[in-house]
């Protein structure tokens, strides 16, 4: 290995929160979707070992993404193989996309809006998360926005009555006024972009070194276990910014928006570590039949099209 990317591994394990649920979650979503689902808990301990996550670490996570309902268990013997819960692939083909297939939609200058009445704060943590998950903003106790792009689809509305049966859902709406700071105001008041842009800005600091490493060395010097760790890592660390960022026009956002030079980043080192990456995981990963299956071909359409 080289000594620097053992350095760059060592610091952003050690310097970073970095939540094991969380990263099972980012392994399943970036690799195992598109792979079968599923994998032996030996094979995906031995594969967040060499990151410098112990196995008592992994075991517990898996434990609790079980007991949440994210992952289901299949046992053959004294091995267990653990799949991503069917009831869950919804939500993760819905981040996916937000990951790998962004869209820039042209915005009509209307809102979709939700009044609802949901309690307490701290009785309600769950269901605000939900809301802003979809990219509403939380524009004032019991309203929340979000600027109309698209016209939302009927199972989306099925799914936040569901969740909130309080939700009163009102689209295209219009916003009269005489002051664009009036509309400024609204969106710092709905969501907090200062700490989106710092995330992405942080992101790309930690990230653009890897990228002149991989550069200097050469993907031919790259071994198969650096490309996966880098994969899984860059991955990991965007996943958690983009989720949360609600995808708003431009004409909303600040001057200099990072999103758009983040995600030419991420597009660039994925490409150049993917194959190498997906390799290691092939020869070391085990499923209930055997090997991990080939990935499926939508795999390739990420980010654009990947480079084989």
């Amino acid at each position: 290995m080289n000594l620097t990317l053992d350095t760059f591994f060592k610091e952003i394990v050690d310097h970073q929160s970095i939540s094991g649920t969380s990263l099972i979650i980012s392994l399943y979503g970036d690799y195992l979707w598109t792979c079968g689902g599923g994998i032996w808990l030996g094979s995906l301990i031995n594969s967040l070992e060499i990151l410098g996550i112990n196995q008592r670490v992994v075991r517990s996570s898996v434990f609790r993404l079980h007991k949440d309902g994210w992952l289901t268990i299949s046992k053959v013997g004294r091995k267990s193989y653990y799949y991503l819960a069917q009831e869950k692939y919804n939500e993760v083909l819905s981040a996916n996309k937000k990951i790998y297939h962004s869209e820039n939609p042209v915005w009509n200058g209307k809102w979709n809006i939700i009044h609802t009445s949901l309690g307490p704060v701290n009785h309600c943590k769950d269901k605000l998360q939900y809301l802003r998950y979809k990219g509403f903003g939380c524009f004032d106790k019991d309203f929340f926005i979000q600027p109309y792009l698209k016209e939302m689809a009927q199972e989306t509305k099925e799914e936040i009555i569901g969740k909130i049966p309080s939700a009163k859902i009102f689209q295209q709406a219009e916003l009269f006024y005489d002051n664009f700071d009036i509309v400024e105001n609204m969106i710092n008041k709905s969501w907090d972009l200062s700490k989106i842009e710092s995330e992405y800005n942080d992101f790309y600091s930690r990230f653009y070194p890897v990228f002149n490493m991989i550069n200097s060395l050469g993907e031919s010097s790259l071994t198969d276990e650096d490309a996966f760790k880098i994969r899984l890592l860059v991955i990991h660390f965007y996943r958690k910014i983009i989720i949360k960022d609600p995808d708003l026009p431009l004409e909303l956002l600040p001057s200099n928006w990072p999103r758009k030079k983040t995600e030419k980043l991420t597009i660039d080192i994925y490409n150049q570590v993917h194959s190498k990456a997906l390799n290691y995981l092939m020869n070391n990963g085990e499923a209930i039949n055997g090997k991990l299956p080939l990935p499926s071909p939508n795999y390739y359409l990420r980010f654009g099209g990947l480079i084989k």
